[in-house]
């Protein structure tokens, strides 16, 4: 990993159906409750955050990979 500058990165969920609740865990211990949340990171790298979207019917929880760069 190489460290960079403080930069902001959006996630988004972008599963079908209507969700109505996210929980979003980052690798360094940080949450959100948003549907798309930002990540600040000082580093360059893959994260790999686990999202869970509820729904009226359901709780699904999965990964989402991203390359950050700086």
């Amino acid at each position: 990993m190489t460290s960079c500058p403080v930069e902001a990165t959006r996630f988004a969920d972008t599963s079908r159906g209507r969700p109505e609740k996210w929980h979003w865990e980052f690798p360094n211990s940080a949450t959100s409750t948003e549907q798309n949340p930002f990540l600040l990171h000082e580093v360059s790298g893959v994260v790999q955050p686990t999202v869970t979207r509820d729904d009226e019917a359901s709780s699904v929880s999965y990964e989402v990979h991203n390359n950050l760069f700086c």
